[in-house]
């Protein structure tokens, strides 16, 4: 998906919390939250830069997204993730729905 800085500032407004990791002055990761602030949280955006993935930001994006969540007693947490990156969020006690389980997307859209 190739979308531009001008397009990802327009979800900023929507965005509960925010997280951005910089390495020398360059941003190397980002990771959002959606939500009520309440209820539910969905975690989006974790993304961190080819070059500096397996160095522990993804895990510190996350573990201050989730922090964020558990310190604001939201009811629930959910996330959409890349293909392919499912231990990732496993590894950080997220369970993947069951294959008949709540949770679909609407095609055709992008």
């Amino acid at each position: 998906m190739d979308i531009s800085a001008e397009r990802l500032a327009e979800t900023l407004p929507y965005v509960w919390y925010a997280v951005s990791a910089r390495r020398r002055g360059e941003i190397a990761g980002t990771g959002m939250v959606l939500g009520d602030g309440v209820l539910h949280a969905l975690i989006v955006d974790v993304i961190v830069m080819p070059e500096l993935r397996g160095q522990g930001i993804g895990t510190e994006i996350m573990n201050r997204l989730i922090a964020r969540c558990r310190e604001a007693r939201i009811l629930q947490v959910q996330l959409f993730s890349a293909r392919g990156k499912r231990g990732f969020y496993e590894r950080l006690g997220f369970v993947a729905r069951p294959d008949d389980g709540p949770g679909m997307e609407l095609g055709g859209l992008g």
